[in-house]
């Protein structure tokens, strides 16, 4: 599992992340970015204030089930997400 706790970040680049049987989650304000990067794991659970984009044209690729609990409107750019 990977938790990136309010306040924290993780930016990937180029950059294949495994976690078959793993969850990611992403609490508060942390953010999750990624520039030609792909993340695989079974959930992504996603925090109020947090991030999920990418900042290049190479993307971001999520495989995984995701949700996101929001109280506004969240927009992530560049992000293919692969899951339901």
């Amino acid at each position: 599992d990977l938790t990136l706790e309010t306040g924290s970040g993780l930016q990937l680049a180029h950059t294949a992340v495994i976690l078959p049987d793993g969850a990611v989650n992403v609490q508060g304000s942390a953010q999750l970015l990624g520039d030609g990067s792909t993340m695989t794991a079974q959930s992504f659970t996603m925090g109020f204030d947090s991030v999920l984009s990418s900042g290049s044209a190479d993307g971001f690729t999520v495989n995984g089930n995701v949700s996101w609990a929001c109280q506004t409107l969240r927009t992530s750019e560049r992000v293919d997400i692969n899951g339901n």
